[in-house]
């Protein structure tokens, strides 16, 4: 009788210890660590973290399994972190959970490790799975217009250390060789910060094998975060155990007065494939200037303005930056060069920023357009900035060319 009430005490000791340690405290781990994997056929890929182990399932935006990505793995003290690589056909991607919110993997009994009355060959670890939607590449950067869930949780996290430094957006080029990891890494921005800019969005995945040079990734931040090299940021990275982990916060702006007079960035869809941004410029020195693919203009001298580069491959973005304005108009058009479809069609859209960081957009009208016609877009005043919409579709440009006689081929 005494062996039994003994068998049965320590059955009931054992039952309140294992409740005691399968609150939601449990599911937080003690420690650091890190592992990395790639995805097999199905696009999942478990990762061994000691005290936890991860399946993470990678998939695209029609719930498809995606193989071969590099997933990585963090344990935080508060958050699990994932980081997928990118590559040629879709974006870096990320996700924050918190560890109570996870969701249990199927057929898992979760049995903690209690000393002195659990073996440690007993010991399970804490199984969870975790699901990351990568989106289609198709530009340099991908814009979360929803902003995902506890995405400053790494900067907040007991176990990371954040960095800061007041630089420009050079420094933050320069440190995207450190935060890199799988050809990706992503950005930040305070909703502070988005405020003062006008951005539309606080966070992007960064394709850096799309990213050829500092040029390009300063235009990207000017179209995505209204922020441009003249400004002063607050900058912050964050190591995690001897690494850098792959995101970049930017925590307050000083934005920079007069460093531009406008900037007019052109985006549209797969087709027509090729769409040409144009700008004719009041006279500038005793000369009027047209500024397009054969023609792109100068930063510092007469016409003040220049256009970034020449997208012939769909999507954009194409900017014209004009650094000083001057008395007269400023006409800006957008040629249909090559490509199925028509303007009306192609989703595009014209974007105006001005230097208080505000915006003012155009999409073509809804009329009959053919290839190798032009949307006249609008007019800009280089003396008080004022813009009037044009709004019409025509066989012809706006205005005659300039410098540059007749149109130019392009080498495809």
């Amino acid at each position: 009788m005494g062996i039994k009430r003994l068998v049965i005490g320590i059955a009931v000791i054992m039952l309140l210890l294992f409740v005691a340690c399968s609150d939601d405290e449990s599911v937080y781990p003690k420690e650091r660590a890190v592992a990395s994997g790639t995805t097999d056929s199905s696009g999942k890929v478990e990762l061994d973290l000691g005290s936890h182990i991860i399946t993470v399932s990678v998939i695209n935006e029609a719930e498809a399994g995606l193989s071969d990505i590099p997933v990585t793995g963090y344990l935080l003290n508060d958050y699990f972190f994932a980081f997928t690589g990118g590559n040629e056909s879709y974006y870096p991607g990320f996700r924050f959970m918190p560890y109570d919110s996870m969701e249990i993997a199927e057929d898992i009994s979760y049995s903690p490790h209690v000393s002195g009355v659990q073996s440690p060959e007993s010991y399970q670890a804490f199984e969870a799975e975790v699901v990351i939607t990568l989106a289609s590449l198709d530009r340099q950067v991908y814009s979360y217009y929803n902003e995902p869930p506890h995405n400053e949780a790494v900067y907040t996290d007991e176990w990371c250390t954040p960095v800061s430094s007041l630089g420009t957006l050079e420094d933050v080029y320069n440190l995207t060789d450190s935060v890199t990891i799988d050809n990706g890494f992503f950005i930040h921005i305070t909703s502070n910060v988005a405020t003062l800019t006008n951005a539309e969005v606080q966070t992007v995945s960064v394709a850096m094998s799309q990213i050829e040079d500092f040029e390009t990734f300063s235009v990207l931040m000017g179209l995505e975060f209204h922020i441009f090299n003249d400004d002063t940021l607050n900058i912050h990275y964050v190591t995690y155990n001897d690494s850098i982990l792959p995101v970049i916060y930017i925590n307050s702006v000083i934005m920079a007065e007069g460093s531009f007079f406008a900037q007019f960035t052109l985006t549209w869809d797969e087709n027509p494939r090729d769409l040409d941004s144009h700008l004719w410029t009041p006279e500038i020195e005793g000369d009027s200037f047209h500024i397009y693919f054969a023609s792109k203009g100068e930063t510092l001298e007469p016409p003040y303005a220049f256009l970034d580069l020449d997208d012939i491959t769909s999507w954009g973005p194409e900017h014209i930056v004009v650094y000083q304005g001057f008395p007269g108009l400023y006409t800006y058009a957008v040629h249909h060069w090559a490509g199925e479809g028509d303007i009306p069609s192609s989703n595009a859209e014209v974007s105006i920023l001005k230097p208080d960081r505000s915006v003012q957009e155009f999409t073509p009208p809804d009329t009959t357009a053919q290839e190798d016609w032009y949307w006249h877009v609008c007019t800009l005043d280089g003396e008080t900035g004022e813009i009037t919409a044009i709004g019409i579709i025509s066989p012809d440009p706006p205005l005659p060319y300039y410098r540059v006689g007749g149109m130019q081929s392009k080498n495809y």
